[in-house]
């Protein structure tokens, strides 16, 4: 493997609707575990979300994988 240690848990939608202080709580605590080494499996349809948690972003769509990558690159690759 990678080295990474791996944690049985996903969020999904993990801020909507969480006031800012507990969303910036949530974000810390995921940006713990990453630096930690382990990895970390959000699904979000929050860009800023992803910007400020992810280091790779995949892009599905109707099921499929259509791009992986870094979120600077996939803002400049892909149409808005």
């Amino acid at each position: 493997m990678d080295g990474a240690k791996y944690v049985n848990s996903h969020l999904t939608f993990s801020c909507v609707g969480m006031d800012p202080r507990a969303r910036r709580f949530l974000w810390d605590c995921i940006i713990r575990l990453v630096k930690e080494g382990h990895a970390v499996v959000l699904t979000s349809h929050s860009m800023e979300e992803c910007e400020v948690l992810c280091n790779r972003l995949a892009i599905m769509v109707n099921g499929t994988f259509q791009c992986l990558g870094m979120s600077y690159v996939l803002s400049v690759v892909l149409p808005h």
